[in-house]
This record gives structure tokens, sequence and C-alpha cells, in this order.
């Protein structure tokens, strides 16, 4: 199981690279032509839909992934089935609410109504696409299909590069991208529900399910607002104190920063919920474990070296990709960068507390975490704008991190090395200062300027690897053989 996880999850990486290719045409298309308000109005109808989700999904996401796992493929279905219909229920009552509270709403998360009132109806048809893709998508996870899954990611991204082409040659405004891309998630939707119905067929619903689905689930909506917290707060106290051009060039740099985490991270944490649960229904603890230290290891290994280069490179990022208007929050990059990292490797011991029905755990260290952030909020915005936001969410991560991790040392089984990130870090600085010393006297411009400085980076950081025995040849031969496997043979 660990190798057809490793497999996936590098097939998974690959067809995040492949996605964020587009982000490199899409960002600069994006700012030039709409700039920092317009770029802030687009971003924050997504913040609308991310408010009321924890409400409506009931925590049911995590329990559907703990639960359904290594069950008969008849019983998922019949499990499945209840709880997409109970989702997809949740989803157009709420939407019916934001049409008719439409201008208060507008006022809340746009600082004025007037123009901005147009884009809550919106907000209610993007989060009925929204939650279609999030439960077909859980199926594939349930599934460990990693080609679907993959497949789901890369027909939104070619739908959503070819809005912005029709927005542009049409001369279009934010609307109606935004409507266009709520379009295009919808026809995704529906041809995935046609797939899934013609490869597994359709199953009356047993809601029996819903009631432990809830039960488990129900610890886990205060750390849904907690995590919207977390995600949102900043955004919003930008809105009270700072400008929407302010909360433009924050949503942008957020963008790129949360960027390593989607390529690099998130194609691993995906497949590690629903991977845990079926290892541990098993009693495979070793098995468990194993995967564990490889899977965060990997994430540690990637990720710190990457949120070094952002310290050190991120001016040029911005420089190339955006307008001067951006270029203030080029430190901001590296610091959201940091914090979600903490939030992703908290969340692997937040999986281990619910595999033990201690979730309530995983609840009380991101409220705690989200109260940290929120104090810094008042503190830093009004001081340091941006970059305040940016080291008020990263120090309420760290928090969660820190409270998750303790907890689960004391009520699970798993176990951590700290000297393997003690060497990543050490090996990371190294980097860092030939990175700083190639783009301090290396004097080309634009792409050759960021990529040169990155390429010394990367060629002696792989080294260092090589040299300490962290990376080995097998390693190697076998995320190659995941790719190729996966993009030459198929799923």
């Amino acid at each position: 199981m660990s190798r057809l996880f490793f497999r996936n999850a590098a097939f998974l990486t690959m067809v995040e690279i492949i996605l964020k290719l587009k982000g490199f045409i899409f960002i600069p298309l994006l700012t030039r032509y709409f700039g920092t308000i317009n770029y802030g109005v687009w971003s924050q109808v997504g913040i609308v839909v991310s408010t009321v989700t924890p409400l409506l999904i009931l925590g049911t996401d995590s329990a559907i992934l703990r639960y359904l796992p290594g069950r008969p493929l008849l019983e998922q279905r019949r499990y499945f089935s209840a709880w997409m219909v109970f989702l997809i229920g949740s989803a157009l009552l709420c939407s019916t609410l934001f049409v008719f509270l439409q201008r208060p709403l507008a006022v809340l998360f746009f600082g004025e109504s007037g123009e901005y009132t147009k884009y809550m109806p919106l907000a209610a048809f993007s989060l009925l696409s929204t939650f279609a893709l999030t439960t077909l998508r859980n199926w594939y996870r349930i599934q460990n299909s990693a080609k679907i899954y993959g497949f789901i990611s890369l027909a939104q991204a070619v739908f959503g590069l070819a809005t912005l082409l029709i927005v542009l040659v049409r001369h279009l405004g934010v609307y109606q991208l935004v409507l266009l891309n709520i379009i295009a998630d919808l026809l995704v939707a529906v041809w995935l529900f046609g797939y899934m119905m013609i490869h597994y067929g359709i199953q009356k619903p047993d809601f029996t399910i819903l009631s432990c689905l809830i039960k488990f689930g129900l610890p886990l909506v205060p750390a849904g607002y907690a995590m919207w917290g977390l995600n949102t707060l900043g955004r919003l106290f930008l809105v009270k104190y700072s400008t929407l051009a302010d909360l433009g060039i924050y949503s942008l740099c957020f963008t790129l920063g949360y960027m390593i985490i989607q390529v690099f991270v998130n194609p691993i944490w995906n497949l590690f919920p629903n991977t845990a649960a079926e290892l541990y229904n098993q009693r495979k603890q070793n098995e468990l474990q194993q995967l564990f230290n490889k899977s965060v290891g990997i994430i540690i290994a990637i990720a710190l070296p990457s949120i070094v280069g952002l310290f050190i490179m991120g001016d040029r990022i911005l420089g190339l990709l955006a307008t001067p208007d951006f270029s203030r929050g080029a430190s901001v990059m590296a610091i959201i960068t940091l914090g979600y990292l903490f939030h992703m490797l908290s969340s692997y011991f937040d999986v281990a507390l619910g595999l033990v029905h201690r979730q309530y755990f995983s609840t009380l260290s991101i409220i705690t975490g989200a109260l940290c952030t929120l104090a810094l909020n008042f503190i830093l915005i009004p001081r340091l704008s941006i970059l305040g936001a940016a080291i008020a969410s990263a120090i309420g991560f760290s928090v969660q991190f820190t409270m998750s991790y303790c907890i689960a040392m004391v009520y699970t089984e798993l176990r951590v090395d700290i000297r393997f990130p003690g060497k990543i870090v050490a090996y990371s600085v190294l980097m860092g200062l030939l990175v700083w010393v190639a783009a301090r006297y290396i004097a080309v411009p634009r792409v050759a300027g960021l990529m040169l400085p990155v390429i010394v980076g990367f060629l002696a950081y792989v080294s260092l690897l090589y040299v300490s025995g962290v990376l080995t040849p097998s390693m190697m031969r076998t995320a190659w053989g995941g790719i190729r496997g996966r993009l030459f043979k198929g799923a």
C-alpha cells in the first residue's frame, strides 16, 4: 500500500505542477487587466463561500474519510449517496438565503453595498458548484483513484483559463469572469456525476450513516470556523483598516505563497486520511507509522527550502508576474507558506487523533490558533497592513501545530524523530545562502534572473540530501516510476 500511495502522490504532484504552469499565464493577465482593486473583489467571492461551508458540512467530510475506507463497495455507494444528498440539499437552502440577504452580506464582505451587492447571487451559485465538486472529489479519494482526482483539477484549470481568455478578448469585467468560472465548475461537476453513475451505478441512499457522520463531525464544526478565521480574518481586517487595493495585493501573495503547499504538500496530504483510516481499521499500526514518517518527511524536505527561497526571491517573482503595484507584498509570500506548512503538519496529528476518536482535541488546537490570530490582527494590521495579516496567520498556525503535536503524542501511537527536520533546516539555510549570493551577483534580467539562482539552490540542496543519505537512488526510481506509470499507462 505504501508504494501505491507514493506513486499516486507523485502523479498528483505532476498534475499540480502542470496546473501551476497555468498560473504563470493566468496571474499576470489577471493582475494587469483588473488591477489591485478588482483582483481583491474577485478573490473575495471565494471568501463568502468559505464562510458558510463549515456550518453546512458539519465536519462530515472528515467523517466520511474516517468510516468509508475499507468497507465493501456496495456499502460505500449507499452511504456516500446519502451524504451527497444531505450536502447538496444544505447548499441549496443556504444559496437561497444568500439571494434574500445579499445587501447586508455585501456590506460585511466588501465594505459597502451598491455595486458589490450583485456578487452575492454569484456566491450562491458558486456554493452549489463548490459543494458538488467537493463531494465528488471525496468519492475518488475514498477509491484511491488518483487518475480521476487529478483529471478533475486539470479540467477546472483548462476551463478557468478559457474563461479568462474570453473575458480578455471580449473586454468583459470581473463580474463576468466570476460568472463564467462558476458555469465552468458546474459543467465539470455534471460531467463527473455522469461518469460516476456510469461506472459505479446508482444506489438507494442509506441515511442511517448520517447520524454516525454528524456525531463524528459535530466536534469539528468549531474547528471549521476556526480554520475559516485563520484563512479569512486577515482579509476582513484589511477591508476595515485598509483598502481593497491592499486586499488585492494580499490575495495575490496568498495565492503565490500557498502555491507551494498546493503543488508539493496537498497531493500527499489528500491521500493520507483515507489511507490512514484503512490501515488503522485493519490494525496495521506499523504500516501506518511508516506511511506517516515517509509522507511527513517528504513534505518537510520540499517545503522548508521552498520557504527559504521565497524569502530571498519573492521580489523577483512578483516583478515577473505582476505590476509594480504588487511589489510591496514580496515578504508576505514566504510567511504565508510557513504558516500553512505548520497547518498541514498539524493536520497529520489531527487525523491521528480522529482515528482514536479524540477529534475534539483538534478543534481545541485550531480554535486556540484562531484566537491568537484574531488578537494579533487587532494589533498588527493597523500598523503593518498586509505584512501584519501574514504574521498573525503564521503565528496562529504555529500555535495550532504545537498543540496538535503535543496532544497526539499523549493519545496516539504515532512517534516523531525530530533529528530529520533539524537536518532539513540546516540544509535549507545553506541552500538559502547560495541562492542569496547567486541572486546578488548574477546580474541578468527578467526570467533568467529568477531561474539561475533557483537552479543553483536546487542543485546544491539535492546534493546535500544525496550526500547525507536522505535522498537515495531507490527513492528517485520510485518517484519516477509513479510519474511514468500514471502518465503513460493510466491509473
